[in-house]
């Protein structure tokens, strides 16, 4: 049992410094291409989800591997969000096919 509470919102620093991307850069993402929603508290600071925050760690890697950076958001909102009990699923259907595969060409 973890003894850490977990975070549910971020502010921009913080997001910052977990995804290196500057608060300025984070900012102009959010107007101009509507990638990312912050909720706004309050006092009227941003506060990031989780979900924000994988976004902008995919789009880091997408712009690393050198691909724009219109294209990257494109892909990132095109696909598809599968949570992580149905890419379980989809693994352990591919690694029984495996199975049965290995085990038709150990029969002959």
């Amino acid at each position: 049992m973890s003894t850490s509470k977990e975070k549910y919102y971020y502010s921009i620093n913080e997001v910052s410094k977990i995804t290196s991307v500057p608060p300025y850069t984070l900012r102009y993402w959010e107007k101009k291409y509507k990638f990312i929603r912050p909720k706004k508290g309050k006092n009227g600071k941003r506060l990031y989800k989780k979900e924000d925050l994988k976004k902008i760690e995919k789009l880091n890697i997408y712009l690393k591997k050198g691909m724009k950076l219109e294209a990257a958001i494109e892909q990132i909102k095109n696909s598809p969000q599968k949570d992580n009990s149905q890419i379980l699923k989809e693994v352990k259907k591919e690694l029984k096919e495996i199975l049965q595969i290995l085990t038709d060409l150990t029969i002959i």
